[in-house]
C-alpha cells in the first residue's frame, strides 16, 4: 500500500470532472470505515459533477454484480 500511495501521489488534489454517479450497497463493509459517511457527504468537493449518490438496500460491495439491473438503470 505504501508503494501504491507513492505511485499515485501525483494525482493528489485532482478532481473528477466528468459526470458521475456514486452507487454503494448499504451492506458494503466499506461504509463501516470511520468517517466514510462524512467523505460521501463531502464528495462534491472532489467530484463537482456528481449527479447523485445511490444507496442500494440488501446489497454489499459488488453492486454491479449483485444488482446489475438497478445499476444499469438510466
Amino acid at each position: 500500500m505504501d508503494r501504491n500511495r507513492e505511485l499515485l501521489s501525483c494525482f493528489n488534489g485532482l478532481k473528477v470532472t466528468i459526470p458521475a454517479l456514486f452507487i454503494v450497497g448499504r451492506r458494503d463493509v466499506g461504509l463501516s470505515i470511520p468517517g466514510m459517511h462524512q467523505i460521501i457527504s463531502e464528495m462534491m468537493n472532489l467530484v463537482p459533477n456528481i449527479r447523485k449518490t445511490i444507496f442500494l438496500d440488501d446489497c454489499g460491495h459488488w453492486a454491479q454484480q449483485e444488482r446489475p439491473e438497478e445499476v444499469a438503470q438510466p
